[in-house]
């Protein structure tokens, strides 16, 4: 996910009537945390024109590597024709990487894509938290009769007011940043090992078959 997405979620998840029982001025802490919002729904709109667009150039990305591949195959063939096994060879392995990276294309693709349909329904759960402090803060002036402009003699912010909900959104970043690192790094050697196997498997299985095409022995 985005960013934005993730920082948004703290704002989702905070609770709201526990910060107004702990906060010195209420109707401050709300048009504050109004303010947040409405700027992280700004930011999260943004995200989502940027995945957009970044979606779109994968798709040609795509496509292009769709053809690279014809071309190494049509390459591997037209050496092995020639007697060029060595260069046949060449041109396999080139195919397998550029298919390896035609998967890894498709798989940037359906992360993206996966993105933005999270994204979207963060979207709507920020705007409705939105509309759910609109009306406490509503309420809340109307309790305190305060204009909703807030004034110069405005009390000063408590200092738990500042770091309301600050130390839950630490807490969840740095779990995002450790949780499950060692074990992912350890499964990318694993998938480099065993693609580096079914990249040569797949080359000498092509080579044997164009080998028996060609007439050619080994």
């Amino acid at each position: 996910m985005f960013r934005i997405a993730i920082e948004v979620r703290d704002l989702i998840s905070s609770n709201v009537s526990s910060a107004l029982d702990k906060a010195f001025d209420p109707a401050k802490l709300l048009l504050r945390l109004q303010r947040e919002i409405e700027e992280a729904l700004v930011g999260l709109t943004g995200d989502m024109s940027k995945a957009r667009r970044y979606k779109v150039r994968l798709e040609a990305r795509l496509e292009d590597t769709r053809g690279q591949i014809d071309e190494w195959q049509d390459k591997a063939k037209s050496a092995m024709n020639k007697g060029r096994e060595d260069l046949a060879r060449q041109a396999l392995i080139a195919r397998e990487d550029t298919r390896l990276s035609f998967s890894k294309i498709e798989e940037e693709i359906a992360a993206i894509e996966a993105s933005l349909i999270d994204m979207q329904e963060v979207e709507l759960q920020l705007e409705a938290k939105r509309d759910d402090v609109r009306m406490r803060l509503a309420d809340q002036l109307a309790a305190d009769r305060l204009a909703p402009v807030a004034s110069g003699s405005a009390p000063r912010e408590s200092p738990v007011d500042r770091r309301l909900g600050h130390i839950e959104a630490l807490e969840k970043r740095t779990g995002y940043a450790l949780d499950g690192s060692q074990a992912a790094a350890r499964k990318a050697a694993v998938d480099r090992e065993l693609e580096d196997m079914r990249r040569e498997s797949a080359v000498d299985d092509e080579l044997a078959a164009l080998r028996a095409s060609s007439g050619t022995s080994a």
